[in-house]
């Protein structure tokens, strides 16, 4: 599947919790409401938790205009940048199979090498 690039609808925000980490949340807001408090609210649906039992903890970040974009696996994201390559969850795996392959040991086919 080809990378699509919406044109800008969104506002992008980055969140920070202590114990969750950052995360990079995307708002369309025609009601003009608290923002921060909706990018919260995204922010913990997207970790899985309350968003009330983490909201005086974290603190909101307005990055810029957001694309949306849509990444090879079919899911559509927020991004500052268009030319993103992959989602968060595509990113996080790929991390995970980076990690994975860097543990295997590969053996030395060389002549004269020694093999440990």
């Amino acid at each position: 599947m080809n990378q699509t690039i919406k044109p800008v609808k969104s506002k992008a925000y980055q969140v920070c919790h202590p114990e969750k980490g950052k995360i990079l949340v995307g708002l369309d807001n025609p009601a003009k409401i608290d923002e921060d408090a909706l990018a919260i609210m995204e922010a913990a649906r997207l970790w899985g938790v309350n968003w009330a039992s983490i909201a005086s903890e974290c603190e909101v970040e307005y990055l810029s205009e957001a694309y949306t974009v849509t990444c090879r696996c079919g899911r559509e994201f927020p991004s500052p940048s268009p030319s993103a390559r992959r989602c968060p969850i595509c990113e996080k795996n790929a991390a995970r199979e980076r990690r994975y392959i860097n543990r295997i040991t590969y053996k030395d086919r060389r002549v004269n090498a020694e093999n440990n």
